[in-house]
This record gives structure tokens, sequence and C-alpha cells, in this order.
């Protein structure tokens, strides 16, 4: 709502939103929620850290790609859902460190 960006009217869309187009909350949550699983699933099993994050990666980035098929978004609101989303993974994971270093 901050932004007020219109969202992309460049082909007919498969799904209709109401809402502003900026950032991608679709992205933002996705990289949040399926990377601090991928990270808690590395770390309970670090031999299959490197699957895990790949198809981590490869999950997210479809749900990214999924939000321009539809045509509800802007690739730059992807781009800033995925910035932001991953500031705020940062500081989960930092903030759960602290919390098992206590």
């Amino acid at each position: 709502m901050f932004f007020s960006k219109p969202r992309p009217q460049l082909w007919h869309q498969l799904i209709s939103e109401k809402s502003f187009s900026f950032p991608s909350g679709h992205a933002l949550g996705s990289i949040v929620l399926y990377g601090f699983i991928a990270y808690e699933l590395a770390t309970h099993y670090p031999d299959f850290a490197k699957v895990i994050y790949s198809l981590t990666v490869i999950l997210i980035a479809a749900i990214g790609i999924s939000r321009l098929y539809l045509g509800v978004h802007w690739p730059t609101d992807i781009i800033a859902g995925y910035g932001v989303g991953f500031l705020w993974l940062m500081i989960c994971i930092t903030m759960l460190k602290l919390q098992r270093l206590r």
C-alpha cells in the first residue's frame, strides 16, 4: 500500500488481483518460509544440505516465475520481494542462532 504501484496489464490476466503490485508478497513469503525450512533441514541433515538448498532455490524461483506468468507482477516486484524476504530470513536465522547460544 505504501508504494501504490499498479499491476501490469500486458496481457489477459489468468487471475484477478485487487491490491497493488510492489513488492511481491508471494516472493517474499516463499523465500522466508521455504528458506527457513531448508535451513532447519540442512542443519539437521548436513549430508543432504546441497540437495535441500538446491530444491529450495528451484521452488522459490518457480513461485516467482509463476507470478510473472499469471501477469500479476512486474519483474522488479519479484526481485524486491526476494530482497526483502532474504533480509527477513537472515534476521530470523540470526535470532535463532542467538537463541540457541543462550
